[in-house]
């Protein structure tokens, strides 16, 4: 019968060369495996491909032999054997397109269902379908409303796609799936282990197990971990499973588990904690643990603010506020929120701007805060934190004494940036009254105090250099003062020694005073170019009072050009993006 089969094949190649396409393999019988070898081995010429496809996850879990037969063909070389990866996202945007020819979806829509499916084909597929029959593509749809339809929640046949192929694992390999799932997309062993109470080195070897027969997971490596752990690391093949199993632990359960892998993190890495704290946040919040996961929450977002990704800092910043209710009252829980309300100054201070009515509210109850705890070298960060959001405004009198309050509270402060912070603000301030000489002898000073370890401790603290400002500010003063050539001379400085420290806030801080420099020196081609990079950098990083000082530069210089009309909507334009983040101070 195999003979006969083959000799009809030939048959049917004498015309024309035949392509024989044999889909889903792993359900095949043994008398098609059977046929496909006798094929495979034959030696008399043949102008016949065949090509057959099979899911090497469906073919383990069923012990199905197309495995073994692929394995035996391709070390004889009578076969290739080729793995589909997953779509890339520029592939799911172009099945799309021709899925759905003429809808017009938002366009973060094909990175996101990209995301939320792995690249998976039949997860893009079942998705799509899901989201069709559900009228999510409807014309006059919000792309908000399309983007949570796809984010939030799986569709019924997806569900139970995912469900049935957790559901043929054995008991023991649910188990330790789902704790890998509360582990994390990615976790380690010794984690799973210690949420489980099972032995790390059999968790290993199912985990092992899993990978070899790609199924759930894939092996990513190992890490040592500072208490000598080594632990070996594994990652979901898809956010869907990890999900799927996930939401199939009961919720107390699923809260101890949390509490467990959170501790033993925090005890393999000891000391080392912190650099993990925005996943031990993660455990603690859902392990029901507020002590542990407010402070978690505060590292993360400081953290978070120390790499200018201020967005990132707001979640776990107010997270930590709004679970520190839980909290007993007493010192402790006045400190914690007196770092957690600088902090969010400080993020706020990034992404609305120094002005904005945010920043106040947390400095104004920062302030309240210290008054609370007493003698506390937080207050210095929070006076100036209030000291630039008034001199923004335009309020002189209060920026005025809020300066002199920053200057005694320096005097008693063994930090010495304190004093380069307070030349820093008495500098800015003198500055706009007018009183250039009284500008450029505190701003001198604060130069004078400026070193990079002095920028970096005030990078992390406050999230801007001062000695980075004292010098552009002091190019604008010399220029005001007649000193043309040294005004150019001190930019210079200021944008190496930011630039230095590779800290984009500084950076944005520099561009703002060279382009006003420049506007001073009514120099449009330079400033032109100084605000273009400026408003790339603030566009980029999230820095709207930047952006809005930089679109109006860049409409004085179109003006300046002649572009009279362009220029004057682009100052319009800038103005009222200065106006919305509440800063006064330019008009």
């Amino acid at each position: 019968m195999l003979r006969e089969l083959a000799e009809a094949v030939d048959v049917c190649t004498t015309v024309r060369p035949l392509v024989l396409v044999l889909e889903d393999l792993h359900w095949s019988d043994d008398a098609t495996l059977d046929w496909l070898v006798y094929m495979a081995r034959r030696r008399e010429p043949a102008r016949c491909l065949i090509l057959g496809t099979y899911r090497p996850v469906d073919a383990a879990r069923q012990g199905h032999a197309v495995r073994r037969v692929q394995r035996d063909l391709q070390v004889r070389g009578q076969c290739a054997g080729l793995a589909v990866p997953s779509l890339s996202p520029d592939a799911v945007a172009a099945y799309l397109a021709q899925r759905l020819p003429g809808v017009q979806l938002p366009v973060a829509f094909p990175a996101t269902l990209h995301l939320r499916t792995g690249g998976n084909p039949l997860f893009i597929v079942t998705l799509v379908e899901a989201l069709l029959r559900q009228g999510v593509f409807e014309t006059g749809r919000a792309a908000s409303s399309v983007l949570a339809a796809l984010a939030t929640g799986l569709p019924d046949t997806l569900r139970q796609l995912l469900e049935l192929q957790v559901e043929q694992l054995s008991v023991e390999e649910q188990t330790l799936l789902e704790a890998a799932s509360v582990a994390g997309g990615e976790f380690a062993v010794a984690a799973v282990a210690a949420a489980i109470a099972w032995d790390m080195a059999d968790v290993e070897e199912r985990c092992a197990l899993l990978a070899r027969r790609e199924h759930f997971v894939r092996a990513c490596g190992t890490d040592a971990w500072p208490d000598g752990t080594m632990a070996t690391r594994y990652a979901f093949r898809h956010a869907l499973h990890r999900e799927t199993l996930y939401e199939r632990i009961p919720v107390g359960r699923r809260v101890r588990w949390h509490r467990q892998v959170g501790l033993r993190l925090e005890a393999g890495y000891a000391s080392q904690a912190q650099t993990l704290a925005a996943e031990l946040a993660e455990h603690f919040v859902r392990g029901h643990d507020p002590v542990r996961a407010v402070t978690y929450l505060h590292a993360a977002g400081e953290q978070a603010v120390q790499r200018s990704a201020h967005q990132e800092a707001l979640p776990h910043l107010t997270q930590g506020l709004t679970l520190l209710d839980t909290w007993p009252e007493g010192a402790a829980r006045l400190q914690q929120a007196l770092a957690l309300y600088i902090a969010l100054g400080q993020a706020w201070s990034a992404i609305k701007g120094f002005v904005a009515p945010e920043v106040e509210q947390a400095y104004v109850r920062a302030r309240a805060l210290c008054d609370q705890v007493g003698e506390t070298p937080h207050r210095f960060t929070v006076l100036w934190g209030l000291w630039r959001c008034y001199h923004g405004r335009g309020d002189w009198t209060t920026a005025q004494a809020l300066g002199i309050a920053l200057g005694q509270c320096a005097a008693h402060a063994a930090d010495p940036t304190h004093r380069l912070e307070v030349h820093d603000a008495l500098g800015y301030n003198a500055l706009y009254l007018g009183a250039y000489r009284t500008a450029q002898g505190h701003l001198a000073q604060g130069m004078a105090l400026t070193n990079l370890e002095a920028e970096r401790a005030l990078m992390r603290r406050r999230g801007l250099a001062s000695g980075v400002t004292c010098h552009a500010m002091a190019a604008n003063v010399l220029w005001c003062l007649g000193y043309p050539t040294q005004a150019l001379q001190r930019c210079a400085e200021a944008l190496a020694l930011a630039q230095e420290l590779a800290h984009p806030y500084s950076v944005a801080a520099v561009r703002y005073w060279m382009t006003f420099l420049h506007y001073r020196r009514r120099d449009a081609v330079t400033m032109q170019a100084h605000a273009e990079a400026l408003l790339h950098l603030a566009t980029a990083q999230g820095f709207p009072l930047y952006a809005g000082f930089a679109t109006c530069w860049l409409g004085w210089a179109r003006a300046m050009q002649g572009a009279g009309a362009a220029g004057l909507a682009q100052l319009q334009q800038g103005l009222a993006a200065i106006a919305a983040a509440g800063h006064t101070l330019p008009r």
